[in-house]
């Protein structure tokens, strides 16, 4: 499969930068992208608002992992070429930051990690 260039944008609130990204709003639209293996691009916020049956909190984090559990078992199509993270969490940004880190030098030393700041970004994303 190849890459179509898609650009994901995970958040529950905030709209993406442009026309050209898919949203995910929950950790289950967002897994139903990445399971095809087309992202390009991927920018997550953490705090998704977002619970698993048992209660557990789905988040930016969870789907870093998808991504490193993905990468780890089926190759890099699964892993974006960026990785941007939008989150106003610091606590949140710092863990998907480590787990995508360590799934580039482990697996997929062609992605890219990159935290931004949402507002920023979309002025600049627009402007590029």
């Amino acid at each position: 499969m190849s890459k179509n260039d898609i650009n994901l944008w995970v958040d529950d609130e905030r709209d993406p930068p442009g026309d050209d990204w898919i949203v995910a709003r929950t950790y289950n639209e967002a897994f139903d992208v990445i399971v095809k293996g087309d992202v390009d691009i991927i920018s997550l916020d953490h705090d998704l608002g977002d619970y698993d049956e048992e209660g557990n909190e789905l988040t930016g984090y969870t789907i870093a992992r998808v991504i490193e559990e993905m990468t780890y078992l089926h190759g890099c199509k699964y892993a974006p070429k960026v990785c941007y993270i939008h989150t106003a969490n610091p606590v949140g940004a710092q863990r998907i930051a480590e787990t995508l880190i360590a799934t580039c030098n482990r697996h997929a030393p062609h992605m890219s990690i990159r935290r931004v700041d949402a507002e920023e970004f979309k002025k600049n994303w627009k402007n590029s």
